[in-house]
C-alpha cells in the first residue's frame, strides 16, 4: 500500500485488515464519526491504514475492534517501540484422597477421612510476541501484545494432538501405528482473543470450556482431571502479570 502520509516521528501508523471489502467499508464509514483533522485514513481493498497522534491510538484501536472483532492489525509503527509482555503461568494441582477404614470388634467402628494436597508451579515468560506451554495433553500457543503498562492483548490457541493408544498386553518397545484415531483423539483446535489486566488471573481451562460449548465439535480441555480408585487429581492453569 502506497502511503501519502506525512513523515512525523510523533505520529503513529496502523494498518487494519478485514474479512472483506464490504466489512472494511462499513467500519471505515462508522469510524469517520470520531476522526479528527490530525487523523488520516487511506483504504485499499479489504484494508485501511490509519495515521494518528499517539494519545489517540488506543481509543481508535478499541473503537475499531468493537465495530469488528475479527479485524487484524497487519502493521503498527508503535510495535517497534513497545515493551515486552511479562507473563506468569501458574499451574495448581489439587489431589484429594478419601480413605475408609472398618474395625472389626465387639463394637464395629467405621471412619472416613479426606486429605487435600496441592502443588504449585510458576513459570515466568518475557516475550514481544509468541509464547507456549503444555497442559496435560493440550499444547497452549499464544501471542501477547503490549497495549500499556496495565493491559495486554492475548491471543490463545489450544491444540489437542492425538494421544497414542498402546494396549497393555504388548511388550515394552513395541511400536503401534494407528491409521485412523478415534473421534475423541483427533487433533482439535480452539482460538480466542482476550484482554489481560494487571493483577488479574485468567483461568485457561474455563476459556476453552466456554469455546467448546459454542461448537460441539471441539473437545479441548486444558483443565485435566484424573481418577485412580479413591484418588482424584485436578490441574488448573492461570495466566497473569504483575
Amino acid at each position: 500500500m502506497a502511503l501519502a502520509f506525512a513523515q512525523d516521528d510523533e505520529l503513529q501508523i496502523e494498518t487494519y485488515c478485514f474479512s472483506s471489502e464490504t466489512a472494511r467499508a462499513g467500519t471505515e464509514k462508522k469510524l469517520g464519526s470520531i476522526l479528527v483533522p490530525s487523523d488520516k485514513i487511506e483504504a485499499e481493498k479489504n484494508c485501511f491504514t490509519l495515521q494518528m497522534r499517539p494519545h489517540r491510538r488506543e481509543l481508535l484501536q478499541n473503537y475499531i475492534r468493537n465495530l469488528d472483532s475479527g479485524v487484524n492489525i497487519t502493521f503498527s509503527s508503535a510495535e517497534t517501540k513497545r515493551e515486552p509482555c511479562q507473563l506468569q503461568v501458574e499451574k495448581i494441582r489439587l489431589r484429594k484422597n478419601t480413605n475408609t477404614s472398618v474395625q472389626v470388634s465387639e463394637k464395629p467402628d467405621a471412619s472416613a477421612g479426606q486429605q487435600d494436597e496441592s502443588a504449585r508451579d510458576v513459570m515466568h515468560i518475557q516475550t514481544l510476541n509468541k509464547f507456549s506451554f503444555v497442559v496435560s495433553q493440550d499444547a497452549i500457543e499464544g501471542n501477547c501484545r503490549y497495549i500499556n503498562k496495565d493491559l495486554y492483548e492475548i491471543t490463545i490457541n489450544a491444540r489437542r494432538d492425538p494421544k497414542p493408544i498402546i494396549p497393555s498386553y504388548l511388550p515394552p518397545g513395541t511400536v503401534v501405528v494407528i491409521q485412523t484415531p478415534p473421534p475423541a483423539e483427533k487433533t482439535l483446535n480452539v482460538t480466542t482473543t482476550l484482554q489481560l489486566r494487571r493483577g488479574e488471573r485468567t483461568e485457561i481451562g474455563s476459556i476453552v470450556k466456554n469455546l467448546r460449548k459454542k461448537d460441539q465439535k471441539l473437545d479441548v480441555k486444558p483443565e485435566a482431571q484424573f481418577e485412580n480408585g479413591d484418588q482424584t487429581e485436578e490441574e488448573k492453569v492461570f495466566l497473569s502479570f504483575q
